[in-house]
């Protein structure tokens, strides 16, 4: 199965958490920071896809100090 369609939680695929998670980062609301919406996605920039997430995500959940 392709990272993105793994789940993170029930009913949560990687996929989707990462969409809220850039989408959110870029909600205006008042008094807080948001990111400009001509920026490319938060993991592309960072260069990071879905299976380093998947991966990272995974040993963090396992208590691993490299994530």
């Amino acid at each position: 199965m392709p990272a993105a369609g793994r789940t993170v939680l029930a009913g949560l695929t990687l996929r989707r958490y990462l969409r809220s998670v850039d989408a959110v980062s870029r909600l205006l609301r008042a008094g807080k920071a948001s990111l400009d919406r001509r920026l490319a996605p938060i993991f592309e920039r960072v260069g990071l896809g879905p299976e380093d997430l998947r991966v990272g995500f995974t040993r963090m959940a396992t208590g691993s100090p490299h994530f």
